[in-house]
């Protein structure tokens, strides 16, 4: 159990160290190893603000971005038309899906945000993706 428990703390520490969350410090004396990991909270906190505030413009650009495929929609014709209302109703679930994303990192507890953060990351990247795909494709 001894063993688990300092695997554990020698995972979070090497997972989220690089991160600045954690400071860790080790000790050797009378035949013993001490282990002190601290969680610097600040550093957290500022974190996570900065990527929620970098999450929200990225989801206001898209939603500018989805505008302005639905503007071109009303104008487009024959398979164009059809081409961009195809777009339009994917990026549409793409956005829902990011914005379901960041809701839940914004809920996240500190153990899980990492993982939360990496996902809502993701769903940004691909929304970004297929916004760049249809905008290139109906130049």
């Amino acid at each position: 159990m001894r063993y688990f428990r300092n695997f554990t703390i020698l995972f979070a520490v090497a997972a989220f160290g690089g991160c600045g969350w954690f400071e860790s410090s080790a000790e050797r004396g009378d035949g013993k190893s001490t282990v002190a990991v601290t969680f610097n909270e600040e550093q957290f906190q500022r974190d996570k603000q900065a990527y929620e505030r970098e999450a929200e413009l990225r989801l206001a650009a898209m939603d500018a971005r989805l505008q302005v495929l639905n503007a071109q929609a009303k104008v487009a014709a024959g398979d164009a038309k059809a081409n961009l209302d195809k777009a339009i109703v994917e990026q549409q679930a793409n956005l829902e899906k990011a914005r379901g994303e960041f809701k839940e990192l914004q809920a996240a507890t500190k153990e899980k945000w990492a993982d939360v953060k990496a996902r809502s990351s993701a769903a940004l990247d691909d929304l970004q993706k297929g916004f760049d795909d249809a905008v290139s494709r109906f130049k």
